[in-house]
């Protein structure tokens, strides 16, 4: 009978009765690291190289972002303040200008609206609810 083996893509063969066999000290050692298993998990070597100097540099890098973060969320609420301003300044145009003569055109000019924003809403809130759903699932 021929004894079973294990072959490698790269043309070698080891024997079951190789792996079978028990590891003599120096194949043990090659596996084992300088911490002890019990002490919790090894650190990685990176670790050792990361002084204060570079957790201070981490931080304030940190804090830079922080405030880019900050300036930009706060020019956007003026650019959205702004845009409302705009949309609230179109309606009260339109209002006065189309109102009195031609009630018809301006009626269905605000039914349009109101549709396109109802649209864009509806959108936004199924994205939200898709997103809350999704990170529910993880």
């Amino acid at each position: 009978m021929a004894e079973a083996g294990v072959s490698f893509p790269s043309g070698g063969a080891v024997s079951l009765a190789a792996l079978r066999r028990p590891l003599n000290s120096a194949e043990r050692r090659c596996g084992e690291r300088d911490v002890d298993p019990t002490s919790g998990p090894a650190r990685h070597p990176l670790f050792e190289k990361f002084e204060s100097e570079h957790v201070t540099q981490f931080l304030s890098q940190t804090h830079e972002t922080d405030q880019e973060d900050r300036t930009l969320r706060r020019s956007g609420r003026w650019f959205h303040f702004g845009y409302t301003i705009l949309g609230l300044g179109v309606f009260v145009f339109l209002t006065v200008l189309l109102l009195p003569e031609q009630s018809e055109l301006y009626t269905e000019i605000v039914k349009i609206v109101c549709l396109f924003a109802a649209g864009a809403a509806g959108g936004y809130g199924l994205k939200a609810y898709q997103d809350q759903r999704r990170s529910q699932d993880r």
